[in-house]
């Protein structure tokens, strides 16, 4: 068994994780992409979630990338 098991959230987790508006969590390019769940009549709140762990590795990709400008 995974030790690492797969969660899936939702934008407002999302949002409040990454301190990001609903908006860039969309518009900007390398943010990871939602899964849509539910059927074709989902809407974006109810039927869009993330995995976490794509989340906390984009959040983790800024990190490495301010590290290695030498910021802090």
């Amino acid at each position: 068994m995974n030790s690492n098991p797969i969660k899936f959230v939702n934008l407002q987790c999302v949002c409040a994780r990454t301190s990001l508006c609903k908006t860039s969590v969309y518009t900007i390019p390398d943010f990871p992409r939602p899964i849509k769940i539910g059927g074709a009549g989902a809407t974006a709140q109810g039927g869009a979630r993330w995995i976490e762990g794509d989340v906390v590795d984009w959040m983790q990709s800024r990190i490495s990338m301010r590290d290695a400008k030498g910021g802090r």
